[in-house]
């Protein structure tokens, strides 16, 4: 009996279990960007935040002034260039957007494309603490066979401007792009930081008017049918061996 309740909680427990495969991955298509780093100015507000979300995989990285970016303008940013996902197998992986913080005094939004574009954070909407997160998956995204992030951070002060991580950067703004880190999931090039700057204060480009984080959450994959059967057959199996007197030896 007891190696036949044994059997019985290996498949319950079983039949509930899901896998992970490969996941997407992150990649910053930088032809033409400019390599510089974050200014002495970088302060927008919940920075501890923003070096938790960074350091969530392990890796030993301090996001702060020198750190280094990649820089997209009006001068190079084309719609071949920015923020990508590749290595798709499962569109329904899922991208993660959290926005941590600003030091602007102009207002901007982040706005991302999932079948219309629609604001995702503003500075309205984000509590005094900590961070606020939306999750789509790939498909949602149009991204089941990769491609550009559909997202953009736009100026509302003095006029719309738009700097599109899918298109184009209008005016004087600017996005600059952290290095790729592993992920709380464990995926390597997993999450990136998203910098804002506005051209606000006389283009200071401190990169802290929006500060937007995005990474990869794995899509899970229920157990396959052919290890359901195999733990049915096993699960009558032992019914079968316990009524034939059988059973395996005590455990």
């Amino acid at each position: 009996m007891r190696n036949l309740k044994v059997v019985t909680l290996l498949v319950i427990s079983l039949s509930g279990f899901t896998m992970t495969a490969q996941a997407a991955n992150l990649e910053i298509l930088s032809l033409g960007a400019n390599a510089s780093q974050l200014p002495t100015s970088f302060n927008p507000s919940h920075l501890a935040d923003i070096n938790n979300f960074a350091q969530a995989g392990g890796d030993s990285v301090i996001v702060g002034a020198g750190s280094q970016i990649s820089v997209f303008t009006v001068a190079n940013k084309t719609t071949a260039n920015g923020l990508a996902v590749t290595n798709v197998t499962n569109g329904n992986d899922k991208l993660r957007f959290t926005y941590f913080g600003k030091e602007a005094g102009f207002e901007n939004l982040a706005i991302v494309f999932d079948g219309g574009f629609a604001t995702l954070f503003s500075a309205s909407n984000k509590p005094d603490n900590g961070s606020i997160s939306a999750e789509f998956t790939l498909n949602q995204l149009g991204l089941s066979n990769g491609g550009m992030v559909p997202f953009l951070l736009r100026r509302l002060t003095g006029g719309v401007l738009d700097a599109n991580n899918s298109g184009l950067i209008a005016g004087n703004l600017s996005i600059g792009f952290s290095q790729l880190f592993t992920n709380s999931d464990g995926v390597t090039n997993g999450s990136v930081l998203a910098l804002f700057d506005d051209g606000g204060g006389s283009q200071d480009r401190d990169f802290d008017d929006f500060v937007l984080g995005i990474g990869v959450i794995p899509a899970a994959i229920p157990l396959p049918a052919s290890m359901l059967f195999l733990l049915t057959g096993l699960f009558c199996f032992g019914i079968v061996s316990k009524k034939r007197g059988q059973f395996f030896p005590a455990i």
